[in-house]
């Protein structure tokens, strides 16, 4: 099937745009295709070796995965094939998401492609902009998998909480003060790094960066992005006064109102 890219010796120089790539350093995939004793196992499609090519066995319900490590705000994937034959890449999905899970449904679709040029970057952006997740999975649904080059390009969009205790306002100074924002949550996959966050905390409540603007009156996130994902306490009152900011328990991860005199740790977004 893949005879050919054990003779791919040739040389070849592309330039690439490095700006927010992401180092990518653990991938996997579906199976991987041998000759011999020789594996085109999953690492070869992020080596920077553009002629060496991570390729699956023949199978109907191939991926190729990876695990960024950490939770990234995703702008585009861009892929690289050689030019061969059998080599097809229209139909592929491309899928983003925090799950392990290798299945098209666990996340995101970013991308179903098209059209693909062989010997040639081709670069996608997700349909509905840019997406965060942990993994990146490209599917396709034919005999093999054959990916020479995949270059994910990205933020860093991790949670970070801080053990201190303050008050909301010295809470958003301290993150703005290390490159950083008090957190926000905008959809249930950040609220879930958030409650992992929480295992570290000392303190029962921890601030989020969503306070109560009586000239709007609204709840405002400090990205200026309305209140649209919530998880407030179903058993509590919300008090939507001045002087208010939400913090999320330790104990059950719902959200509460609180007086942002009150000094408890806080969570910052990188």
């Amino acid at each position: 099937m893949m005879w050919s890219l054990l003779l791919s010796v040739m040389s070849l120089t592309i330039v690439s745009n490095t700006q927010n790539l992401i180092k990518v350093r653990k991938t996997s995939q579906s199976s991987s295709y041998t000759v011999g004793s020789f594996i085109f196992s999953s690492e070869r499609a992020v080596d920077g070796l553009w002629t060496e090519c991570a390729d699956t066995a023949v199978n109907k319900n191939n991926w190729w995965s990876a695990d960024l490590l950490g939770l990234y705000e995703i702008y585009n994937i861009m892929i690289y094939n050689i030019k061969q034959s059998n080599i097809h890449m229209e139909g592929a999905q491309i899928v983003i998401g925090n799950s392990s899970e290798k299945s098209n449904t666990t996340g995101n679709v970013c991308k179903t492609i098209t059209n693909f040029t062989l010997n040639q970057n081709n670069t996608f952006q997700c349909d509905g902009g840019s997406i965060w997740g942990r993994y990146v999975t490209i599917y396709l649904q034919k005999d093999f998998l054959v990916l020479c080059e995949v270059q994910i390009y990205g933020i860093r969009k991790g949670l970070m909480l801080i053990p201190e205790n303050r008050t909301w306002l010295d809470s958003l100074i301290y993150c703005r003060d290390h490159n950083m924002d008090l957190a926000y949550i905008h959809d249930n996959e950040t609220q879930v790094w958030a409650e992992l966050e929480l295992q570290n905390s000392t303190s029962p409540f921890v601030w989020l960066g969503l306070r109560y603007t009586y000239t709007l009156g609204s709840w405002v996130w400090v990205d200026d992005r309305p209140l649209q994902y919530e998880n407030w306490d179903p058993k509590q009152i919300r008090e939507d006064t001045c002087d208010m900011s939400v913090a999320i328990k330790k104990d059950n991860h719902y959200w509460y109102s609180k007086p942002d005199s009150k000094e408890f740790n806080f969570m910052c977004i990188i």
